[in-house]
């Protein structure tokens, strides 16, 4: 299979200083998909990508082997602004890379596995293996490690990073069939970060883990709480040092989740969740989130009325929440809530016509822990936030 791509992506560009003409020269991309402000409509469509390459498999009788290689290029130079952090970031006008991934079935376990070379001669590597050795146990574990060097921007393999580079760690999963109706699952993951990242001027390492319990009374309602802790070290805030010590920072999160159709054409969900964060010589900071989602679905023109309610107390935006909300057609929102306040989300869908739908979205948020929200041209002069979106869909 080979594949081809040419499209324009937003970024942030300046002329480049090389004397060459009309050369451009950029820091980063943009994904937000806004053009509101003149800074934003500045980044629209700046950059010309294209990107072509191809995938190759063979499938034996319980194995399959496969090879992808890809090429890409901007019209501009990628120069991310210079700190110690991003010394192994993509830089350039080029990139590509290529790979090799398999995966085997050997009795009751999965093997599966990819190695992958970007341009520059970074590597990455992922190795795991899922088994289910008796009824009503899933095992999986999974080896991975990034080099720092490792350049790919379409990378996706799990990761504590935001970028699949620089990182190591090993990844555990177990999920039992406890009883008839419950399930319980719990997961840890050791990583270690063999190079510098965001506000950490050091190699740094920790550890997440996590445990949940699903219980399925009937087909109507269902419940599940989940426990949730993880570990890493940050720049001690208290280091005047061009290096500073590292110091631990620890999260706790607590939730409980309640799902009921008593009717067919109704559900509600009810969810509250807890957050405590510190750093290591400093006070711990609770935060808490409560909500209420309301569906209605209705055979129709009004096919699917949704109501989302959140009451949430979190001051410190270290112990943000980020909680799912109904969105969109093939989009996804999980905000980060923080601060004080109430927030509502409506959103509705209806089919106009045979092949016409129409999807409108209203978001709202009150905060009552101040009086301006935003910053620059986005400031709100006031406690209300309010937002609309609106798509609509013709299918040929």
């Amino acid at each position: 299979n080979g594949f081809f791509s040419a499209t324009r992506k937003d970024a942030v560009v300046n002329l480049s200083d090389t004397g060459e003409a009309n050369a451009l020269k950029f820091s980063s991309f943009t994904e937000t998909g806004y053009h509101r402000t003149s800074s934003e409509i500045d980044r629209k469509n700046q950059i010309r990508e294209q990107v072509y390459g191809g995938h190759m498999s063979y499938r034996g009788g319980r194995f399959i082997i496969g090879i992808t290689g890809f090429y890409g290029k901007w019209n501009g130079v990628l120069q991310p602004k210079q700190e110690a952090y991003k010394r192994f970031m993509l830089q350039g006008n080029t990139f590509g890379g290529v790979g090799i991934d398999g995966r085997c079935r050997i009795g009751f376990a999965q093997l599966f596995g990819e190695f992958s070379v970007s341009a520059n001669s970074g590597r990455a590597w992922l190795l795991g293996c899922s088994a289910i050795p008796v009824q009503g146990i899933d095992l999986l574990v999974i080896l991975r490690s990034y080099q720092p060097e490792y350049q790919n921007p379409f990378a996706t393999a799990i990761s504590q990073n935001s970028l699949t580079a620089n990182e190591q760690g090993i990844f555990l999963r177990l999920q039992t069939q406890f009883l008839p109706k419950m399930t319980i699952s719990g997961y840890a993951d050791l990583f270690r970060f063999p190079w510098l990242r965001y506000q950490v001027h050091s190699p740094s390492d920790g550890f997440e883990a996590g445990l949940s319990v699903h219980y399925q009374a009937s087909s109507y309602w269902f419940c599940s709480l989940r426990y949730g802790i993880k570990q890493g070290e940050v720049n001690s805030a208290f280091s005047e040092s061009k290096i500073p010590p590292l110091t631990k920072e620890c999260r706790n999160d607590l939730k409980a989740e309640v799902n009921l159709s008593p009717i067919p054409i109704l559900t509600l969900r009810s969810c509250l969740a807890l957050r405590n964060y510190r750093i290591a010589g400093q006070q711990r900071v609770w935060g808490y989130l409560g909500g209420q989602d309301i569906t209605i679905r209705i055979p129709g023109v009004f096919r699917v009325i949704r109501l989302n309610y959140l009451l949430f107390d979190i001051p410190y935006y270290h112990a943000r929440i980020y909680l799912y909300e109904p969105d969109l057609l093939y989009s996804f929102s999980a905000p980060a809530i923080s601060g004080r306040g109430i927030r509502m989300v409506f959103l509705l869908q209806a089919g106009i016509f045979r092949k016409v739908d129409l999807w409108v979205w209203l978001g709202m948020s009150n905060f009552m822990d101040r009086e301006i929200i935003g910053s620059g041209l986005e400031t709100i002069n006031g406690s209300l936030k309010s937002e609309v979106k609106i798509q609509v869909r013709v299918r040929l």
